[in-house]
């Protein structure tokens, strides 16, 4: 998850090797202890919805009803927190891009491809958002590989806007959402997984 990767490569990464000074560690690992609490409540409301194929579910409804958008404002709080507290840090001991480019690469190769389907499209969506044309398309070529970068644009985040954020937001809609995938083209998704075996050998 996000936040294992951060616990457990990058936040690692800044203190070990640059010396960084984070004094919001400890209140950030109790959040992301919460925060994966809450999503542990949530899914134990919502899989047995599956089970009964969604008949007789009005209570588990009301409840996800209550408690996802809660969900939400703690994770945004999260976030918003994090981007306050984590830039100043970074900044101070001097980390290059090129080294914060490294460190996200081995947190895609550890991955594998399951990462590619979970957090890639949301991280190069948000840093779109964030990030200026050109820091964007520097990002990109220093992060991931062309076949990656080529499967995302056509693929990955047109599938994470289209079906996982409608998935995400399901219990807030007022109408089941639409939506067709996009198969991945299985002569790329060859290449890249022999991208990902020589990068996890």
């Amino acid at each position: 998850t996000d936040h294992d990767n951060e616990e457990n490569i990058y936040f690692p990464f800044l203190l070990r090797d640059h010396d960084a000074q984070l004094p919001q560690m400890s209140q950030t690992k109790e959040t992301h202890q919460a925060l994966i609490a809450e999503l542990g409540w949530i899914e134990d409301i919502a899989m047995p919805m599956i089970d009964k194929e969604g008949v007789d579910c009005q209570g588990e409804i009301q409840q996800l009803l209550e408690r996802v958008p809660k969900f939400i404002q703690d994770l945004q709080d999260h976030f918003s927190q994090e981007e306050t507290s984590l830039p100043g840090p970074i900044v101070a001991c001097g980390i290059t891009q090129d080294q914060n480019a490294a460190c996200f690469q081995q947190i895609l190769q550890l991955g594998g491809l399951d990462v590619l389907h979970t957090e890639l499209p949301g991280i190069m969506v948000a840093a779109q958002e964030w990030a200026t044309p050109a820091f964007y398309d520097d990002f990109v070529a220093k992060t991931v590989s062309p076949t990656m970068a080529q499967l995302a644009k056509d693929v990955l985040i047109p599938n994470y806007q289209n079906i996982h954020c409608a998935l995400r937001d399901s219990p807030q809609l007022t109408e089941p959402p639409q939506w067709e995938e996009i198969p991945i083209d299985p002569k790329l998704m060859a290449i890249l997984k022999e991208e990902v075996k020589v990068n996890q050998d």
